[in-house]
């Protein structure tokens, strides 16, 4: 998070806070010092994700509330790059995804910002998703990955960034940055965007055929679980938790009931990626109950 998206955080929590007349006094109580919320309000100090988890439970917030009004308010740079670069990933369009990487790979050569070095590796990511054989600067992701081992907690456009950025990083990179993840989400009820996430890491590991790290990641979604999650991430959830859970005739029963339910929805597109991807990647062995210990 940079210091005016932190800035932002504060103001956002004050006018929140005083919305629900709750005093810094009654925040603070055996938590922290008020003056430590009142530095955070002004823009002057950062609260990890932990102590920012525990404010939002005794203001009756979620946890991600204070991040999702941030960037509803002031229309994030890189979702407006996705959506910018969507419609043309989602036609397949190779050539127009390969220019626009190269005059962004110009644009961090002048400029160096770090959102933009996002951008480019997003792209990176992108392109690589349809040629395997594309060549990616491997020094940008680097410097993605330890951005994101630096943070003290993961805003929605770091957890987007990784999230979308997944298949470049070695397994080694995305286990330490769920490590980092995992224990900020200590006693702390996940949002939807950090479940895809992991939901998304498990499939990246499915296909590098390491299922035990792929099941230890499903597990743990089981525990963050929730009625509120997005159908859509449910979906995804129960055909990865099928693939690892079941044996291989079983998770086919399984998962062609969850496709034909998703057929019955008009996700159409969802249940021919799933029918896609059945044929397309081995089934584990068995595994056993409980996942090694690492």
């Amino acid at each position: 998070m940079n210091r005016d998206t932190a800035k932002k955080a504060g103001a956002i929590f004050r006018k929140i806070r005083r919305q629900r007349q709750i005093s810094t006094q009654q925040l603070a109580a055996g938590l922290l010092s008020v003056s430590s919320i009142n530095k955070f309000e002004n823009g002057h100090a950062k609260l990890s994700f932990t102590i920012l988890a525990e404010l939002s439970r005794r203001m009756n917030l979620r946890p991600d509330y204070f991040f999702q009004e941030i960037y509803k308010q002031e229309g994030s740079a890189y979702t407006i790059f996705l959506n910018k670069i969507k419609p043309i990933y989602e036609s397949n369009d190779l050539p127009t995804l390969k220019k626009i990487a190269q005059k962004k790979a110009l644009e961090v050569a002048h400029n160096p910002d770090f959102d933009l070095i996002g951008q480019l590796v997003t792209l990176f990511s992108l392109i690589k998703g349809i040629d395997q054989q594309y060549s990616v600067d491997t020094k940008m992701i680097e410097k993605i990955a330890s951005h994101l081992l630096a943070i003290e907690y993961w805003d929605p456009f770091e957890i987007s960034l990784f999230n979308n950025c997944l298949i470049l990083f070695t397994s080694v990179m995305i286990k330490n940055l769920l490590k980092e993840i995992l224990y900020s989400l200590d006693g702390v009820e996940a949002s939807d965007r950090i479940l895809s996430l992991l939901c998304n890491a498990a499939d990246i590991f499915y296909r590098r055929k390491d299922y035990e790290a792929a099941r230890k990641i499903m597990l743990k979604c089981e525990t963050l679980f929730s009625d509120q999650t997005k159908l859509m991430i449910r979906f995804k959830l129960t055909f990865m938790k099928n693939l690892l859970s079941s044996s291989r005739k079983q998770a086919v029963i399984d998962n062609n009931k969850l496709i034909e339910s998703l057929r019955m929805i008009g996700s159409n597109n969802l249940a021919s990626s799933y029918e896609v991807y059945m044929r397309k990647y081995d089934f584990p062995e068995k595994l056993s109950n409980t996942p090694k210990k690492s």
